[in-house]
């Protein structure tokens, strides 16, 4: 087995979980969606690390790349949802709407990088080290946890929006269940190689 880091994240994790925990609008769940997201882009990016051929060095970049994407997202989440405070007790419908679509773009966004991430996953369950495929199936879950959550972000805003919502975004919401479930498979796929 690789070895584990000597050093322990408790400490920095422990900020970030007080502010989650506290009575403020921010940050909240589209924040979690993503930085979950990241982690989960994060773990795929070591176990490509430790898995043999230059397609898995490739790919422990884009995922690093798509990692520090998704923390970037969960920020403008957060900023996005301060927006739609900013305006929510006006009576300026048009601002409220933007703010509001503003909102439901964020989670879409972040539907996007983690789409891309399924066929990387795919692989690592397929050929990457086999020590690691545990982390494969909780990358692969913690992934499906996030498109689900950030569905929920999308329709809790959609339903607050005045008039019709986007064709793109619904279509957003499509992708996203399938996405989940191509996911969802791969962690059972490991997880039903485990049992037997």
């Amino acid at each position: 087995m690789p070895p584990a880091s000597a050093e322990p994240l408790s400490q920095s994790l422990q900020g970030y979980l007080q502010s989650l925990a506290a009575r403020t609008a921010t940050p909240g769940g589209g924040f979690v969606a993503a930085a979950n997201a990241a982690e989960a882009a994060s773990l795929l990016a070591m176990v490509a690390r430790f898995s043999k051929g230059e397609a898995f060095s490739s790919m422990a970049a884009v995922l690093d790349a798509a990692s520090q994407t998704l923390l970037r997202l969960a920020d403008a989440d957060s900023q996005a949802f301060q927006q739609v405070l900013a305006v929510w007790q006006g009576k300026d419908e048009s601002r409220r709407r933007e703010a509001l679509l503003a909102a439901a773009k964020a989670p879409a966004k972040v539907i996007e990088c983690v789409r891309s991430m399924e066929a990387m996953a795919a692989a690592l369950c397929k050929d990457g080290n086999p020590q690691l495929k545990s982390d494969v199936a909780i990358a692969a879950d913690l992934l499906a946890t996030s498109l689900r959550a950030c569905d929920i972000n999308i329709l809790v805003n959609l339903q607050a929006l005045p008039g019709e919502a986007p064709p793109k975004l619904t279509a957003t919401l499509k992708t996203s269940r399938k996405v989940a479930l191509a996911l969802a498979r791969i962690a059972s796929q490991i997880r039903d190689q485990m049992e037997a």
